[in-house]
């Protein structure tokens, strides 16, 4: 098959079966450090990264279109001499914008000219492996909002990546994104929630007039979120979460008279109460 045939192929099979819906890159940078005729190795750096999310098939569910925002500071790049260069050392913040967000502080990443990155879930490769992570992290957090525990197999890729990385030479790096994996696995109350959360959007954006149906799952949000800091107190997750769909939490409490799911925000979010505060108003 001609070349240039097969490379197209290759692309419109990925943009059938894509998972991040135009994934965006913005950065920053030392300008003492890093200068200006080194910035286009950041720069290519950062097209790798969006083409490595964009034209990947990370997930059999072909319509997630999970946005996918990522942050680079960068702190340095590491040559072996003059003309070319080894790693870069960098802090990275991803976001899906709906309440999941992580920070992977001060590591280096070997990276040089010429550097390949390819997918492949059952190889280590520091660099690639890293985006796999997250990958799996966004699409099983979105897949627990279509059904409960669904995410499930892809936190369980994100675990077998983090068990390879803390068998590699990069074992310090992977030791917080092993806590993270289960923290999120874990807590199953914070992931019942959102599924009850979204499940109550739909019923309402579909218009359907089953009023109990959206009560049902209203309470077993309220629930769920009770029992998060039963058992949990103040998690940062459930916080992130909150955060993120406040306005839209507190208005399905509000349409429902669920007076002490308002009173939950007030208390549990409590840096936000002076929004919550209002919906009590004319109570």
């Amino acid at each position: 098959m001609n070349k240039k045939i097969t490379l197209l192929y290759i692309i419109l099979n990925s943009l059938i079966f894509t998972q991040f819906n135009n994934p965006k890159i913005s950065y920053e940078y030392n300008d003492l450090i890093i200068k200006d005729n080194q910035i286009h190795i950041l720069e290519k750096f950062n097209q790798v990264m969006i083409d490595y999310y964009k034209y990947n098939k990370f997930s059999d569910y072909s319509d997630l279109d999970i946005e996918l925002d990522i942050h680079i500071i960068y702190h340095g790049i590491n040559f072996t001499d003059l003309n070319n260069y080894k790693s870069i050392n960098c802090q990275i913040f991803f976001s899906n914008n709906s309440g999941q967000y992580y920070i992977t502080k001060n590591i280096e990443l070997p990276y040089y000219k010429g550097r390949d990155i390819y997918y492949n879930s059952m190889h280590f490769d520091p660099i690639a492996s890293l985006f796999d992570y997250y990958a799996y992290l966004f699409i099983g957090d979105q897949l627990d909002t279509y059904g409960i525990y669904l995410g499930d197999n892809y936190y369980n890729l994100a675990s077998e990546i983090t068990k390879m990385g803390l068998e590699s030479k990069y074992s310090s790096l992977w030791v917080k994104h092993n806590e993270w994996i289960k923290s999120i696995k874990e807590n199953i109350y914070l992931r019942n929630a959102k599924y009850y959360f979204f499940k109550s959007l739909d019923i309402i954006f579909e218009k359907q007039d089953d009023t109990s149906d959206i009560i049902e799952n209203t309470n077993l949000l309220l629930n769920n979120l009770e029992l998060v800091y039963k058992n949990y107190g103040y998690d940062k997750n459930t916080l992130k979460f909150i955060e993120s769909f406040n306005l839209e939490i507190a208005d399905l409490f509000k349409m429902l008279n669920l007076y002490k799911g308002i009173n939950f925000l007030i208390n549990f979010d409590y840096k936000n109460k002076v929004i919550y505060e209002k919906y009590l108003e004319n109570e």
